[in-house]
C-alpha cells in the first residue's frame, strides 16, 4: 500500500516478494492474475491492479487508512469488500504466501508447497495452517522425518487436532482438495 501512488516494476515486486530467490516474470505474472481473481477484479477491468506495459503494476483501488487501531471497528468491516481483501493480503504477504502453498499443495506441486510454505513460516512460525502445509506437502513428498517435525509442531500449537476435526478447523470447498490436505496430515502422523 506504501507504493499506491506510483508504478512498481516488475524487478521491483519479484526482489520485494520473492527475495534473492529466482523467480520467472511468468511466476509474478500469474500470482498478479491469482490476486486480481481472489480480489474479484480481471485482467480486463483492472478496478484494483492496473497493469501498465514494460513498466510494471500499480494498486489503483481507493483506500482508506485509520489513523490509529483506535479507529477500527471490527464488525464495520465484515464481510471484507474486494478492496479490504486486496489491502488485507498486501499488508500481510506472509498469509499470501500461505495460500500460495496450499494452492501447490492442491495441484500436487509439493515441493513448491512446502517451499512456499516454509518461507511464510520464517515469519509465522505459529501459523496453524503453514505449520499444517509443510507437515502435509513432506508427507506426500516422502519426507518423513521432515514431516514429523512438522506435525510435531502442529501438535504443540493445537494439540485437540484430529483428522476427524479437520473440516472444523479450515472448511475447503473442494472435496478432492480436502482429500489430500487429509491425506498428508495422515501421512504425516496426525491422530484419527
Amino acid at each position: 500500500m506504501q507504493n499506491r501512488e506510483r508504478v512498481v516494476s516488475k524487478d521491483g515486486l519479484l526482489h520485494a516478494v520473492w527475495g534473492g530467490w529466482i523467480v520467472s516474470e511468468s511466476t509474478l505474472t500469474s500470482h498478479v492474475n491469482a490476486i486480481r481473481k481472489a480480489i474479484g477484479d480481471s485482467g480486463e477491468e483492472q478496478r484494483l491492479i492496473r497493469t501498465f506495459a514494460r513498466r510494471g503494476f500499480r494498486f489503483v483501488g481507493d483506500v482508506k487508512q485509520a489513523q490509529s487501531s483506535d479507529d477500527l471497528d471490527p464488525l464495520e468491516a465484515a464481510p471484507a469488500t474486494p478492496k479490504q481483501t486486496s489491502a488485507l493480503a498486501l499488508a500481510l504477504p506472509d498469509r499470501m504466501q500461505a495460500g500460495t502453498a496450499l494452492a501447490h499443495l492442491f495441484a500436487g506441486r509439493f515441493d513448491t508447497a512446502s517451499s512456499w510454505a516454509e518461507k511464510a513460516f520464517r515469519d509465522l512460525p505459529s501459523f496453524l495452517m503453514v505449520v499444517s502445509i509443510i507437515a502435509a506437502s513432506h508427507a506426500i513428498g516422502a519426507r518423513t522425518d521432515e514431516a514429523r517435525r512438522a506435525l510435531h509442531h502442529v501438535r504443540q500449537l493445537d494439540p485437540t487436532l484430529r483428522v476427524s476435526n479437520l473440516n472444523d478447523w479450515l472448511p475447503i470447498h473442494r472435496p478432492e482438495d480436502f482429500a489430500t490436505f487429509m491425506d498428508g496430515l495422515r501421512r504425516a502422523g496426525l491422530p484419527e
